[in-house]
């Protein structure tokens, strides 16, 4: 029987200003066969939350890049991961300091708008950010985003997504964020990359628990 490889999705939001960096790794997870003595019970394919964490306050961007690159050479994860990027705000010329770590893995730079269509670009992709909030809250809904309840920031990034709300700037655009000055949607952001590109990538390995 042909072993299925794994396939891993590192989110990254990177700090800006007062908020934080965060890293999240999601684990494409196959459905495999279904048990031989329930043939009618197929097995869903489904997506776990491996690790999810915050950089402490003030991290500069080259420990955050390092750490980033550090995760890729897991040797779990190497040259079987995605790395998904906020390439808004600071994330833009960290791209680059990125690249320069030779990373044994394909990097995607999403920039996120107030927009409604997601496009292609030479230097990665463009998404609204509520497309990426909503699938990540469409997957917890249908039980296809499963989270590890021994994760340490379990609790915040649920507290993050509880946060979130819809509005419109000034301008017209629709706007998808933390509710007030004071809160975080650095965790939310972090996991809803990963999420978006693992529901358009390859299969994965069933593994368990906290990979970090």
């Amino acid at each position: 029987m042909a072993l299925i490889v794994p396939e891993f999705y590192i989110g990254v939001d990177f700090a800006e200003k007062v908020d934080y960096t965060a890293i999240a790794i999601v684990e494409f997870r196959a459905a495999g066969a279904p048990h031989f003595l329930t043939p009618w019970d197929k097995p869903r394919p489904f997506y776990g939350l491996r690790h999810l964490e915050r950089l402490p306050f003030g991290t500069s961007y080259p420990r955050a890049v390092e750490r980033v690159a550090r995760m890729t050479r897991i040797p779990e994860m190497e040259r079987r991961c995605t790395l998904v990027v906020d390439a808004g705000g600071p994330g833009n010329p960290l791209i680059g300091m990125l690249r320069e770590e030779d990373l044994d893995c394909h990097m995607i730079p999403v920039t996120t708008t107030g927009g409604q269509q997601e496009t292609q670009r030479t230097d990665g992709r463009t998404v609204p950010k509520a497309k990426l909030i909503g699938t990540l809250q469409l997957m917890l809904e249908l039980g296809e985003l499963r989270i590890s309840t021994r994760l340490p920031s379990r609790g915040r990034l649920l507290d993050e997504l509880m946060n979130l709300r819809a509005g419109r700037s000034r301008t017209g655009k629709e706007t998808f964020g933390a509710a007030g000055s004071s809160q975080h949607d650095d965790l939310v952001i972090a996991v809803a990359l990963a999420c978006w590109a693992a529901r358009k990538g390859m299969v994965g390995h069933v593994s368990e628990g906290r990979i970090v």
